[in-house]
């Protein structure tokens, strides 16, 4: 052999590999060649080469086995060539884009779930955690990864830990409309059990809610038939509580000018009925109407029109002359003390019998309300024959 660089033509490397097939090398042979290959870079051609050869080969499941055997133990701390260097940003960036594509199969997916199982996870350095997540800004899932993650989840529970950590990392964030419709819309129809509603009270217990929260909530709320269900969990749930004195002042204020309807009153009116008021709670219902309701401040002020004089037949003869004529009874609950005669039209000034009506002082109280309403009603029973 001519003394020099020697250079294998292709063909006689062709012919090596061809005779090498098939042989297999004694384990101390294979030590000699990693023994001598140890620091030994290929260059980048030889390394394209080699990549291109393997393309497309399958390893049986004995060759993989024996595979993983042999690098158990290995690359592990010093015997790692990699111990203690670090990649380039050239590097880092090639193998980036080698990867760029690239999709595994759901059964390579399953064995890499399989093999994370139970292992301990290693912590990611803060400035780690950061790259990632800039890494990963911007990205949006598709529709099937995004139900497969949601899937992977089911079932699984945070530590408390972990809870505090993703609420700490939530607040001030603000979602978008979008974001908050679907979300809204994957809650629909879910039942929360009776543990997690308390653990939901809990939580929102002294939060204040900004003046724009509540008129949104507000505002979603209208039109809304609550079930009898639901009204009666939310009686249970109020009974006991007591209201603080600005909360009692912002109800007052926001009922200011509201008038129920006939319906609403009516309700509101039948559970009252057979109850018994104690002494105290009727002391504490005086006390806190005393100096109130006078003058404008009644929501039954007519502009003064009380303090009117009353026509100059209207007078006693005239009154138990109505009084007889009604029999000495009030004319719409049938009670017989105290009486007064009570004008159907709330003219003062129109005296006529048939402008007259006999009431009890709780029913006279009683029609200063919805007046249009009870004059037609004591005109068409003062007609009837």
């Amino acid at each position: 052999m001519p003394s020099g660089i020697y250079i294998r033509t292709e063909e006689t490397k062709r012919n090596i590999s061809e005779a090498h097939k098939g042989k297999h090398h004694t384990e101390e042979h294979k030590k000699k060649i990693s023994e001598k290959l140890k620091g030994h870079f290929c260059s980048e051609e030889m390394r394209r080469k080699i990549g291109e050869a393997h393309k497309g080969k399958k390893y049986s499941e004995e060759i993989k086995r024996k595979m993983s055997e042999a690098h158990k133990g290995k690359s592990k701390g010093i015997d790692n060539p990699m111990f203690g260097k670090h990649h380039s940003e050239e590097a880092k960036m090639k193998m980036s884009e080698a990867l760029k594509g690239r999709k595994h199969s759901e059964e390579t997916k399953r064995k890499i779930s399989e093999a994370l199982k139970g292992r301990e996870g290693r912590k990611h350095s803060e400035e780690t955690k950061m790259k990632m997540s800039e890494a990963l800004k911007g990205r949006k899932h598709s529709e099937e990864t995004k139900m497969k993650m949601s899937n992977a989840r089911k079932g699984i529970k945070h530590s408390e830990e972990w809870r505090k950590k993703i609420s700490e990392s939530n607040k001030g964030k603000k979602c978008s409309e979008e974001a908050r419709r679907k979300m809204s819309e994957s809650r629909k129809g879910k039942k929360y059990s009776e543990e997690h509603k308390k653990k939901i009270s809990v939580a929102l217990k002294d939060i204040p809610r900004p003046e724009e929260v509540r008129k949104k909530i507000g505002e979603s709320q209208k039109g809304k038939q609550i079930s009898e269900e639901v009204r009666r969990k939310m009686s249970e749930a109020k009974k006991g509580k007591k209201l603080s004195e600005e909360h009692k002042k912002k109800i007052s204020e926001s009922n200011k000018g509201h008038l129920c309807s006939e319906e609403t009153r009516k309700k509101i009116g039948d559970p009252q009925k057979g109850k018994k008021i104690s002494e105290e709670t009727k002391q504490k219902m005086s006390e806190a109407k005393k100096g109130k309701y006078i003058g404008k401040e009644n929501p039954f002020w007519q502009g003064g029109t009380s303090f009117e004089p009353y026509s100059l037949d209207f007078n006693n003869t005239k009154k138990q002359q109505i009084l007889k004529r009604d029999g000495h009874q009030c004319q719409l609950c049938g009670i017989n003390e105290p009486l007064v005669v009570h004008h159907v039209d709330y003219n003062k000034k129109n005296s006529s019998d048939d402008n007259l009506i006999t009431l009890c002082n709780r029913c006279n109280m009683r029609v200063n309300a919805a007046r249009n309403y009870w004059t037609g009603l004591f005109q068409e029973f003062l007609a009837a024959p």
